[in-house]
């Protein structure tokens, strides 16, 4: 007797694999999964350690002291906002909650990958639209459109293209679509983009029923390690998650962390200017090194090798390996001569150049 998945469409969903985090060298620069180049904030540790304290406690289960201070700090109504283990939690209950067998979940080319996981999972078909230079195109995605189509999954900026479109290609997107199906917009990078014509949704989503916005404290809150993610969205579609969502989504430890990087605000605008410069160097660098890069909007920078590249992004992933520098090769992507590196510290991304450099002399 064999054990069988009653799930059809197992066999097709794609295992999602993390960014490595070993090296061939005795310390590592770990550069492969967009984490906080500069850490945590001190009051997310203070708030952290105070939780041990209670940690024979559950957890508030809806979070409402988190969803509070999250309604202070984006304006928004506090009933409409859910919290979660992750941003990555809620894209697997969205994709429950509203999709199905015989449903379809509408993506982009280079989109992040659990959106194809979510949608499969749930029974539905993942339908994929493909990109323009690695960037998300709305005209593509519309062609894509059926009476099928129950979730668009958009994340603005993209991981792991770290490409953005204006919020006027997401209006012209939401105009053409049905108000039956979901368009999920993914910020999970929104707070390092100062682009005039970017917008993360949370404004437009509080006119209309049919639009999600997912946002993360993994990225410029730096809270990685504890999982927290939130989203917001009309109180109809945001009951329907509350329906299914685990019993106690975010631990209390995580929870209070939160709330302390919310009250951080300079350790986020000192992250924010980081990543800003270095993303700026590194596109400039990697562009005179003779890769093509994205102009990425990310906490990353994403690079791939050309017809005119004398050596291949394996040879160059596996030099920074042995150099001790941990980058993320994007195969699982289909990107198969692309590599995502994510900013560090200063002193990282010396180190990066440095070694990047010596590298492709030796191949010129």
């Amino acid at each position: 007797m064999s054990i069988k998945p009653s799930l059809k469409t197992i066999s097709k969903i794609p295992t999602y694999v993390p960014g490595g985090s070993k090296s061939d060298s005795k310390k590592t620069i770990k550069l492969s999964s967009n984490e906080n180049a500069l850490g945590t904030s001190p009051k997310v540790k203070q708030a952290f350690a105070k939780s041990k304290h209670e940690l024979h406690r559950y957890p508030d289960a809806t979070c409402v002291e988190l969803r509070e201070e999250l309604g202070k700090y984006y304006n928004l109504p506090m009933e409409q906002i859910i919290c979660s283990n992750g941003s990555d939690e809620l894209i697997r209950m969205i994709a429950k909650v509203f999709a199905s067998s015989g449903d379809e979940v509408l993506s982009s080319q280079y989109g992040f990958l659990a959106y194809e996981i979510a949608a499969l999972a749930a029974g539905a078909k993942s339908v994929i639209a493909k990109e323009k230079n690695f960037t998300t195109n709305i005209d593509n995605l519309l062609t894509k459109v059926t009476k099928n189509t129950k979730i668009i999954f958009l994340a603005n900026p993209n991981n792991p293209t770290g490409t953005s479109i204006p919020f006027y290609e997401i209006k012209r997107l939401h105009k053409n679509i049905s108000k039956d199906t979901i368009l999920v917009l993914d910020s999970a990078y929104s707070e390092f983009i100062d682009d005039k014509d970017y917008k993360d949704g949370l404004e437009f989503a509080k006119k209309h029923k049919n639009i999600v916005i997912l946002k993360t404290f993994s990225k410029i809150f730096g809270l990685g390690g504890v999982r927290v993610g939130w989203g917001f969205g009309s109180k109809e579609v945001i009951d329907f998650l509350y329906k299914i969502r685990d019993v106690f989504p975010v631990s209390l430890p995580a929870q209070r962390a939160a709330i302390a990087a919310l009250n951080d605000k300079s350790f986020t605008q000192k992250s924010k200017q980081h990543t800003i410069k270095w993303v700026k160097k590194l596109n400039e660098f990697f562009d005179y090194l003779g890769f093509d890069t994205t102009a990425s909007k990310g906490n990353f920078v994403t690079i791939t090798t050309t017809k005119k590249t004398k050596f291949t992004i394996d040879d160059f992933f596996e030099y920074l390996k042995t150099n001790g520098i941990v980058a993320r090769p994007l195969k699982g992507y289909k990107m198969n001569n692309s590599l995502r590196i994510s900013i560090g510290t200063n002193s990282e991304m010396k180190k990066l150049i440095a070694v990047a450099k010596k590298f492709c002399s030796g191949k010129a």
